[in-house]
């Protein structure tokens, strides 16, 4: 799972949805980068949908005589943390752009509840700060290095 979100087509759509985030991407930009940045937007949201998926199968798997899923778990966790991090603020920040840039809304709400899902459980086990909201960036609030 963490393979998939650091390599292939979901590392080069993290470029596009870094650039959104940090903001390289934007009113000059032209209709077709706005289409990619669309696309990369929903391929890195779709591989966190993913990885929340994954977890959830080992959170509720079955566990063999001398087997302990909690380790999987906890590598598993380890390894995402700060990118989901890193996405609760980026996600709402290249949402707004998006959708400024469309003049329409983005709709990723079913796409985006495993993201939310993911980084709640990741604050619970205090792995990811609680000031961060899925799709929402607090501004001043957030501990994202984009406020700092």
């Amino acid at each position: 799972m963490h393979h998939d979100l650091t390599t292939g087509e979901v590392a080069a759509a993290r470029t596009t949805v870094g650039s959104l985030h940090y903001g390289d991407l934007g009113s000059s930009s032209t209709p077709a980068d706005w289409s990619l940045a669309l696309t990369s937007y929903f391929t890195v949201l779709w591989c966190f949908e993913r990885i929340e998926a994954g977890r959830t199968a080992l959170v509720r798997g079955v566990v063999r005589p001398g087997q302990r899923k909690d380790e999987a778990i906890d590598y598993l966790d380890a390894l995402v943390a700060w990118h989901v991090a890193e996405y609760a603020c980026g996600f709402a920040v290249a949402r707004r752009k998006l959708a400024e840039a469309s003049a329409e809304e983005v709709s990723d709400s079913d796409s985006a509840a495993g993201f939310g899902r993911l980084l709640l459980a990741l604050q619970e086990r205090g792995l990811v700060d609680r000031a961060y909201r899925a799709g929402t960036c607090p501004g001043t609030g957030c501990p994202c290095a984009c406020h700092q």
